[in-house]
């Protein structure tokens, strides 16, 4: 797990450093990446491990989803979302075998991609993706630990499952924008301008 927490995590740093424009959202995101890259193996305790990596997890989703002013309403679409994840993640664990299907990583991809149909902005569905895994997390080990069962779902488990849901959000960025651009080259040549 160890391998693939830090390839994630440098893979997100070099999309955000050289892909993103400079912004609030690509300086959070490598801070994010900073803090959650250095504290891997910070504390021996791995409940109190668990607990922090899946508290910062929290408070950056929290202030990515902030950054877009909206309703009030709208703000208990993660809270709603986050006991669909958690009861997703309990199936998984009352049935494990149904992570092993070769179409079990194409519902993630799935998944995000109806997050995306919420017309979300690029920050708001970061923020969303992580408040998601936070919660959903905190509440499934919250469960686990009434029925006495202890560190069947790990911080590193969830910040992998975040950072290739991250990899997935940027890569449906980059098409919208792809998109803009491509709508904006037809406006330009529609206009009588020439194409460059």
């Amino acid at each position: 797990m160890t391998a693939q927490y830090y390839w994630y995590g440098w893979v997100i740093i070099m999309i955000a450093y050289f892909f993103l424009p400079p912004s609030k959202v690509r300086n959070r995101i490598l801070f994010f990446c900073f803090i959650v890259l250095n504290t891997y193996s910070f504390i021996n305790d791995p409940i109190i491990h668990d607990y922090l990596q899946l508290g910062l997890l929290y408070c950056f989703g929290l202030s990515f989803w902030l950054i877009d002013r909206r309703s009030f309403v709208d703000h208990f679409w993660p809270f709603i979302l986050s006991m669909v994840y958690t009861s997703i993640q309990m199936f998984l664990v009352v049935h494990p075998v149904w992570t092993l299907f070769p179409g079990f990583h194409l519902g993630w991809i799935l998944a995000i991609i109806l997050l995306d149909w919420f017309d979300l902005s690029f920050s708001s569905l970061i923020g969303l993706w992580f408040i998601l895994n936070s919660c959903g997390a905190f509440l499934t080990m919250y469960v686990f630990s009434v029925y006495g069962v202890e560190q069947f779902l790990t911080s590193e488990q969830v910040i992998v499952t975040t950072f290739k849901g991250l990899v997935i959000i940027f890569i449906l960025h980059g098409i919208s924008r792809l998109k803009k651009a491509v709508r904006r080259g037809r406006k330009s040549r529609n206009k009588g301008a020439a194409y460059v």
